[in-house]
């Protein structure tokens, strides 16, 4: 009888792993874009890019402004 409920056991195990792994979970933004870790590089990757323009810019203006 014992083995019989190891059995079951291990089968429950094998179909929680199945489901675990074949289940993917995603985050979207009422449907117009997923939320995931490429959508986060993007952001990041925009934003570094954003402060160099703004650095060059100041950089710029200061020169302007020291030469007048």
């Amino acid at each position: 009888m014992e083995d019989d409920n190891s059995e079951a056991k291990f089968g429950n195990d094998k179909l929680q792993l199945h489901v675990m792994t074949s289940f993917k979970m995603t985050f979207s933004s009422c449907g117009y874009f997923d939320l995931n870790y490429s959508l986060l590089q993007m952001i990041a990757s925009t934003t570094a890019v954003y402060v160099v323009i703004i650095m060059q810019f100041d950089l710029s203006c200061s020169c302007i402004n020291s030469n007048l």
